[in-house]
Formats: structure tokens, C-alpha cells, sequence
């Protein structure tokens, strides 16, 4: 399970299937997933997914990419795609979490404060 979770992580930003990860650690496909399933209680797929979220969440936090670039950098098939997938995880739209989240503006008015 951690090999797969290390493998997920490594390949984040690359798009792969969920069939390519039991070959590339060396177990049974359906072994993998009956596996993966009953130690994290969700699918790989779902695993995939939250941690693609999860990464995303943080730049719209912690930078100032666009939205649409944060999508296309996690691999989602489409903006609208990200979009939904993340609302389903953090119960809001990327751009709603952005505005309750971002700590980039705080650190531009500091640095503002700092220089005058």
C-alpha cells in the first residue's frame, strides 16, 4: 500500500492510469486494489483523486496560478472536471476556497508595509 501511495505521489502531475501501478510495483492488479480498498476505505482511484485535490488546494492557497493552469497541472481532464472533483472533496468550488484560503494576499501587504 505504501509502495502505491509512494507511486501515486511521484506521479502526481502525470497522467497514468490506475491499472499502470500494480505492474510498476510488482503485484496483482485486482490483489492491489482488494488491498488498497480495506487499508484506506476508498478506491485508488478515489485515493488519486483527493491527493490531486489535496496538492491543488494548496497552490490555490499558496500562489497566484490560475485556476484553469492549478487544473492542467494536476492532470483533470478539464477545467470543469477539477472543478467538480474538488467541490465533491472540500464541499466548495476551487475559486470559493481560494477566497476563504489564500494567504498570498496577506504576504503581499506585509511585504508592502515592510518596504515603505
Amino acid at each position: 500500500i505504501e509502495e502505491c501511495k509512494d507511486y501515486i505521489a511521484k506521479n502526481l502531475r502525470k497522467p497514468f492510469k490506475v491499472g499502470e501501478i500494480a505492474p510498476a510495483i510488482g503485484v496483482n492488479r485486482s490483489y492491489l486494489a482488494r488491498k488498497f480498498s480495506e487499508t484506506e476505505g476508498i478506491t485508488i482511484q478515489q485515493y488519486v483523486m483527493k491527493e490531486r485535490c489535496r496538492h491543488a488546494a494548496n497552490l490555490l492557497k499558496f500562489s497566484k496560478y490560475p485556476i484553469s493552469i492549478i487544473s492542467e497541472y494536476f492532470c483533470f481532464s478539464s477545467q470543469s472536471h477539477f472543478g467538480r472533483q474538488f467541490k465533491e472533496i472540500y464541499g466548495m468550488t476551487p475559486k470559493e476556497y481560494r477566497l476563504q484560503n489564500r494567504l498570498v494576499e496577506s504576504y503581499d501587504k506585509e511585504e508592502k508595509i515592510r518596504l515603505k
